[in-house]
């Protein structure tokens, strides 16, 4: 894909306090039951969901969504094992109306990245229109 036909669109954060990350993120290498994952996956959805619609980012026919994650130190992470999360938040958005589905053809992404420095738990949701 071109970065040409990019723009960023639009961009929110969910606020999470450390407690919050510590008892809600998901990660590829959790092992969870069904219930616990579906209930932590429905937490990331409803507030992707309520940030987005007050963000008051358009609707879009395609988008490309950037999940930046900061973290409070430098404990060896692998934001790729968060892609889950970035799942129920992607989620979210389509609940918002922002995507009409995030199948491929509408959806590239969600690419995870890390911001630098250091700093309390913040997760950032950038949307590209892109053609």
């Amino acid at each position: 894909m071109a970065e040409s036909g990019r723009n960023l669109v639009g961009e929110f954060r969910i606020p999470v306090t450390k407690d919050q990350w510590k008892a809600q993120h998901l990660n590829a290498n959790q092992r969870l039951h069904h219930q616990a994952r579906n209930k932590k996956t429905q937490w990331w959805r409803a507030l992707a969901a309520i940030q987005c619609r007050n963000a008051r980012i358009p609707g879009l026919d395609r988008a490309h969504i950037e999940i930046w994650f900061r973290f409070p130190d430098n404990t060896r992470r692998e934001v790729a094992n968060l892609q889950p999360t970035s799942k129920a938040i992607v989620d979210g958005l389509v609940d918002a109306g922002l995507l009409p589905d995030d199948k491929d053809e509408w959806c590239v992404g969600p690419d995870n990245r890390r911001t630098w420095p250091n700093g309390p738990h913040e997760v950032v949701v950038r949307v590209f229109s892109w053609d």
